[in-house]
């Protein structure tokens, strides 16, 4: 993560503050806490989002607990390169929430890669906006599968959950190699975009 720009717009999650979040406010996770399964709590009246940028370890556990009146975004991008797990929870437990995950996972070439994703909508709660969508790039055609679990629990909710899993847009390979750059160049150029287009663009310093 060298390529993240360190200020006062953004926090990195870590041990010390991650049971005193901060309404209103972006965190971006410190891969050190993901050695083990995280539960992070997000608490009532609270709007908050979750960054986890270009995170390359075998093993994701992470869990959040929404209560009443809150809203999450939890952005990801992950590339894998070995026989990894991931597993990504949501649980809406109060009512008047917004929820957003949407991750990007490229496998690579040696990459065997399970990504389960849930979310749970309790029962007993109302007015809730929910919403997943995860793609993966699988250039090599090797193991790729991702699992949306979406257990609804409630009529009183907007729930919406999307996969897809592909290669690159052929259309803008072919457009890129009449520009004359190279086919190396072009899967760097498009690597980025696919791992980073859902992060906002002044979150990284401009040589990357």
């Amino acid at each position: 993560m060298n390529n993240i720009k360190v200020n006062s717009d953004y926090n990195f999650l870590n041990e010390e503050n991650i049971n005193s979040l901060k309404d209103n406010t972006v965190y971006i996770i410190n891969e050190n806490i993901l050695k083990n399964k995280l539960v992070i709590n997000i608490p009532e009246n609270y709007h908050l989002k979750f960054y986890l940028i270009d995170y390359q370890d075998d093993y994701l556990d992470i869990t959040f607990n929404q209560n009443n009146n809150s809203s999450i975004e939890f952005m990801f991008s992950i590339t894998n390169n070995k026989k990894s797990t991931y597993i990504i929870t949501n649980n809406v437990i109060g009512s008047n929430n917004k929820t957003l995950i949407q991750g990007r996972i490229y496998n690579d070439v040696k990459a065997d890669t399970n990504a389960v994703i849930n979310g749970n909508i309790k029962e007993n709660t109302v007015n809730n906006d929910y919403t997943e969508d995860i793609r993966g790039l699988n250039l090599y055609s090797n193991n790729l599968v991702i699992k949306p679990n979406l257990l609804v629990s409630t009529s009183e909710v907007v729930a919406n959950h999307m996969v897809t899993i592909g290669n690159f847009d052929e259309r803008k390979v072919l457009y890129l190699k009449e520009k004359g750059i190279s086919e190396e160049s072009i899967k760097k150029l498009l690597l980025n975009a696919f791992l980073y287009e859902i992060f906002p663009k002044e979150i990284f310093n401009q040589d990357n």
